[in-house]
């Protein structure tokens, strides 16, 4: 940088970078804090292609020629890493560090490392026995196996019969059986 930036480029630089780092790190969303420190990093970047002599807003072909090399270069960047992450685990080096999907399957990798639902065991109108106390949550046993549920109204006892009155993806719902005796 020797005789190529003067003070006020790089103060520029140091600023909108100081600026940007504010934005990012202590004050919420993207306001004027950021958008100066954005200004200031290129206003700093395009200086530096003006020499270290010249006042900001030097000559005006050494400015044209400082924002094209800014913009091709900006351009590049995102094209490179567009290609960079699209193609990132078949890099030699990298492809490593990256977790492959050992499954035969042909569902989306980022799906198949989580667990498919179990299909529902529970449908409306069965009848199990409480197997601890449904306030309003707890389990029943229904044809020899645990089901998490929800007591629809009020506190279900261990040892109650239930009837399923409710079934959702997220949610099953049981009553009392009022005439039923206690398993």
């Amino acid at each position: 940088m020797v005789g190529l930036a003067g003070w006020w480029e790089l103060a520029a630089i140091l600023g909108g970078i100081l600026l940007i780092l504010l934005e990012i790190l202590v004050i919420p969303g993207f306001g004027l804090p950021g958008v100066a420190g954005v200004v200031l990093v290129f206003g700093g970047l395009l200086g530096t292609f003006t020499g270290g002599s010249s006042a900001p807003g030097g000559e005006q072909g050494d400015l044209l020629y400082g924002l094209l090399i800014i913009v091709l270069a900006g351009g590049v960047s995102i094209v490179g890493m567009y290609f960079l992450a699209k193609h990132f685990g078949e890099l030699p080096l990298i492809g490593r560090l990256v977790l492959r999907d050992t499954s035969d399957d042909d569902r989306d990798p980022l799906l198949s490392a989580m667990a498919t639902p179990a299909a529902p065991v529970v449908a409306v109108g069965d009848e199990g026995v409480a197997a601890t106390a449904l306030r309003p949550a707890g389990r029943i046993e229904l044809e020899g196996e645990l089901v998490d549920v929800v007591a629809a109204l009020g506190y279900i006892e261990p040892g109650q019969r239930v009837r399923v009155v409710e079934v959702t993806p997220f949610r099953v719902a049981v009553e009392a059986i009022a005439d039923a005796p206690r398993a």
